[in-house]
């Protein structure tokens, strides 16, 4: 082939051929675009180093470097990564990009997913109660998981295991492990406690397993799995959000309501939250897993609503058998659960 936008080969390089069992190299793509992807359409696999770190081989791989691959090389790029790997985990990378054949043809797949080494730690969230609002992505990750972590000392004790177990009985088949959470603020006890937890998941990944962490609401929002995951990710393990449905999202469609209109600005105040600088803020409040300062917040929002037009509402446990309603403020119960949701308008 001649040099051209498409094609160039460095015949000077002496590093070429880099690569075997293919006539015409194309050196454009020297460096591999896809060398820092979990998950390509290349040949290769992972290699666990002493020091426990993985290192991507890729001395079988000529997928860049084949001169017809050029339109399938940028029809990837321009997926990206996330959208790329979620097409392969919905089976679905055959139609996403067309697959390519060489002489020593990758298995069956049209496309080579790596070899099994390339394990995963799932944050799942299984949603705020209500069984029916676990998503399919969740479910399809608890099945690939051959170990789950459960922030609690048994099943029976777990919200999230109940959530999920509920929408799919086959869950306890699944080998479980019981890590209770420190309840407890202090800073050094809650950094030994997510360490002891990222050991245990690293030692599993190491043994070739899929591990789950399942978490009530959304992963990302206020959870455990955020702080285990960031070490886990420092080892150089592969991790991934599965997102679940939040809480005040639930909350907000139990009441009948909009959480924001317009231009509306949303503000999330976490349990530990200064209340007086949140009843500041405009637009809507959401005071999640306000139980314990309960009370508080509802003596400074009657304060509030002598002098300002507020809508107070709360929900306690949603989406569970127990869940309490509220769309009046004077009628919330202070002694309600710790998971407890008020929304301020």
């Amino acid at each position: 082939m001649e040099d051209s936008f498409r094609f160039f080969s460095n015949k000077s390089c002496k590093y070429y051929p880099c690569h075997q069992g293919i006539e015409e190299i194309n050196c454009l793509f020297c460096y591999c675009p896809f060398y820092t992807w979990n998950r390509c359409p290349g040949k290769n696999y992972f290699k666990e180093k002493e020091d426990g770190r993985r290192v991507k081989v890729c001395t079988e791989c000529s997928f860049c470097h084949d001169p017809q691959n050029y339109e399938k090389v940028l029809s990837i790029l321009k997926m990206g990564e996330e959208e790329y790997t979620e097409s392969i985990f919905a089976s679905d990378a055959d139609e996403a990009v067309e697959s390519y054949e060489n002489d020593e043809a990758v298995a069956d797949d049209k496309v080579c997913m790596g070899n099994d080494e390339d394990v995963c730690f799932f944050g799942i969230g299984v949603g705020p109660g209500n069984p029916k609002l676990l998503t399919m992505e969740a479910m399809e990750a608890i099945r690939k998981s051959n170990c789950l972590i459960l922030p609690a000392k048994d099943k029976e004790s777990c919200r999230a295991y109940e959530i999920a177990r509920k929408s799919m009985p086959e869950i306890e088949d699944k080998d479980c492990i019981f890590y209770p959470f420190p309840m407890t603020m202090d800073e050094a006890s809650l950094n030994s406690f997510h360490k002891e937890v990222s050991k245990k998941v690293i030692e599993l990944l190491k043994e070739k397993k899929n591990v789950g962490f399942l978490t009530i609401g959304d992963v990302s929002i206020y959870s455990t799995f955020i702080y285990i995951e960031k070490l886990v990710k420092e080892a150089s393990f592969k991790t991934k959000y599965i997102s679940g449905i939040s809480s005040f999202s639930a909350a907000a469609s139990r009441l009948g309501i909009p959480l924001t209109i317009g231009k509306e600005e949303l503000h999330i105040i976490p349990s530990g939250g200064d209340i007086d600088a949140a009843l500041k803020l405009n637009g809507t409040l959401v005071f999640m897993k306000s139980g314990k300062k309960l009370k508080e917040l509802k003596e400074k929002l009657l304060e509030l609503s002598r002098v300002k037009d507020i809508e107070v509402f709360s929900v306690s446990n949603c989406g569970m058998e127990n869940e309490i309603v509220c769309k009046e403020l004077e009628k919330i119960d202070v002694d309600s659960s710790y998971l407890t949701v008020v929304i301020v308008k």
